[in-house]
């Protein structure tokens, strides 16, 4: 006799089937007793139309759990078999109740479901045909992290279950009489409801379920469909994940981020609320690693998610620089400002040897001068004809005007302490410290005369430094409200508002009518043209000696480059994004 194999436990399903005139089984009822009374009479055929002679027969109680023998204590877990007579007929005798029957020979298989068997009563199921054996084929899917294949699969009313044969959950249930049978998902672990569900089986072929099989998860629920969505310009990593369906009601969600080398995770935000959550702290050429976990109304976090990774990557590429703690020449031990002429050289004001050091383009020292006429120099820029206008910290509202050959020419003196200054064609404009009113920007002469406040500028809270842009207008930041003043040449204001606690140490125009600005000492920060954030580079990843930056300034002749001067040299960056 053939043998049908159901899943990969190989468990032959067979209806519970009496037999006539043969070696009549002994068919157990729900309570265990044998009462011999009601019976069940049908047969059975071949598929070409004769008489399925010698078929094995078995009855089921619909209930019956095929791993355990029972759902219920009184249902024993016995049940024999039959097989039919010559011409295919069966007859059995039955407890009253409703019965699964299922046959089988070389001929093929048979089920007929939820045959009732009353008291003192003789059944007649219509005569049925036995078939080529079906497959179905299907999924499992439980929460995310958990292995599927703690699942099992129960055909109830048949000695038929089964496990999935992979941990995502695929199962394949081949050599099965067509039919729709009762089945019933559960799982080994514990926070899972189990499943009770209907799948029909077709004869000679496989049928795939439309749908996955979800059991139901009454736990802490684990966030599934994280994914990363990367602003490379503003450098800004955005999560987002779906809202369980499932579980525990979800109160919030915790993020959790590694560097790809890191052994363990750090929590950068506890208690979103929103299922998306937007990141721009990551450091540039780093790779993070990013996870969430759900926590319930009662402050239970769930485990975490299955992670994302990104790469950060830089708004800018080093392209040289000049290490000014090394022994050569050119070499400063305390800078203050730098600033840049029209043919891209580079000044730099040093308090430690008293002078202004000249670079060229490609950072190549090229001389100095100052150290018998400056007493501390402090802010630096140049004109378009290349004279040098250096601010002593001495006084700290005198500034001396230099020829390209490094001779004084000139000086100016405001009344009140300068923060910093700028040129601007013919004038000088200088931000002035003030009293409880707030600061100012002056303008006047560059031989000090015509010297008033300049119109346009709004309140200045807490001044810190001052740079010319494009088309001669100025920005100037006002770290005590943390905002950045931008003024162009028809005295329009335009206020740009910063990130609080973020101070700007240095000022500079970049490409595309963007600005730059050195934030806290140790990060280039890119705004457009309409103040809004674009992108930032941590700075202490290309100093040799990590220190404090002190100004930034963007090439005359390029829009390609920006420099930037810090405690132990200068570093020339270039854009790297478009």
């Amino acid at each position: 006799m053939k043998n049908y194999p159901l899943m990969k436990l190989a468990v032959l399903v067979v209806s519970a089937l009496v037999l006539s005139n043969v070696n009549c089984a002994r068919v157990v009822s729900d309570s265990g007793t044998e009462t011999g009374n009601p019976s069940v009479s049908a047969m059975l055929y071949n598929p070409g139309g004769s008489p399925a002679s010698h078929a094995k027969v078995k009855f089921y109680p619909i209930r019956y759990n095929p791993r355990t023998g029972g759902l219920s204590k009184a249902l024993t877990a016995v049940v024999e078999s039959t097989v039919t007579n010559a011409q295919g007929n069966y007859t059995a005798k039955l407890d009253s109740g409703a019965y699964n029957v299922l046959a089988s020979s070389d001929s093929g298989v048979v089920y007929q479901d939820s045959i009732a068997v009353a008291k003192d009563s003789t059944i007649h199921p219509p005569a049925d045909t036995l078939k080529a054996p079906g497959a179905i084929r299907g999924r499992v899917r439980l929460q995310p992290g958990d292995d599927a294949r703690t699942a099992i699969i129960l055909f109830l009313g048949t000695n038929t279950w089964g496990t999935p044969d992979d941990s995502i959950g695929t199962f394949t249930v081949a050599n099965m009489a067509e039919g729709t049978y009762r089945v019933r998902f559960l799982t080994t672990l514990d926070a899972y409801a189990p499943k009770d569900t209907v799948l029909s089986v077709t004869a000679g072929r496989t049928d795939s379920l439309g749908h996955d099989i979800v059991l139901q998860y009454t736990g802490i629920p684990v966030v599934s469909g994280l994914a990363i969505n990367y602003d490379t310009l503003k450098q800004i990593v955005t999560l987002t994940w779906n809202k369980p369906i499932t579980g525990r009601k979800v109160a919030g969600y915790n993020i959790y981020r590694k560097e790809l080398d890191s052994a363990s995770f750090a929590t950068i935000k506890s208690g979103v609320k929103d299922t998306v959550y937007s990141d721009s702290t990551g450091v540039q050429d780093l790779t993070y690693e990013y996870r969430v976990t759900a926590v319930d109304t009662n402050g239970t976090e769930g485990v975490k998610s299955a992670g994302v990774q990104v790469r950060i990557l830089s708004y800018f590429v080093l392209d040289t620089a000049f290490d000014a703690s090394a022994v050569g020449p050119g070499q400063f031990s305390m800078p203050n400002d730098m600033a840049i002429d029209t043919s891209d050289n580079i000044y730099v004001t040093d308090q430690g040897q008293k002078r202004v050091l000249v670079f060229n383009a490609s950072l190549k020292f090229v001389r100095s001068f100052g150290v018998d006429t400056l007493a501390i120099p402090s802010k630096i820029d140049v004109d378009t004809a290349g004279d040098a206008y250096v601010l002593e910290s001495t006084s700290q509202n005198r500034i001396l005007a230099y020829s390209p050959a490094g001779i004084v020419k000139d000086s100016v003196a405001f009344k009140g302490y300068v923060y910093d200054f700028a040129i601007l064609g013919d004038r000088i404009l200088a931000l002035i410290g003030g009293n409880s009113g707030g600061d100012s920007v002056i303008t006047a002469g560059l031989d000090g005369t015509n010297m008033h406040l300049l119109a346009g500028i709004a309140r200045i809270a807490s001044g810190y430094c001052l740079s010319m842009g494009d088309s001669e207008s100025i920005y100037v930041a006002d770290n005590g409200a943390h905002r950045i003043q931008r003024i162009d040449a028809m005295g329009n204001s335009r206020v740009y508002p910063l990130i609080p606690s973020m101070d700007v140490t240095g000022i500079a125009p970049g490409r595309k009518q963007q600005l730059i600005d050195l934030n806290a000492g140790n990060e280039l920060w890119v705004l457009n043209g309409q103040g809004d954030f674009i992108a930032r580079t941590r700075l202490e990843e290309y100093m040799k000696n990590p220190g404090e930056a002190y100004a930034v300034c963007s090439a005359q002749r390029s829009n390609d480059v920006v420099y930037v001067l810090h405690r132990n040299g200068i570093l020339r960056f270039r854009y790297l994004m478009p």
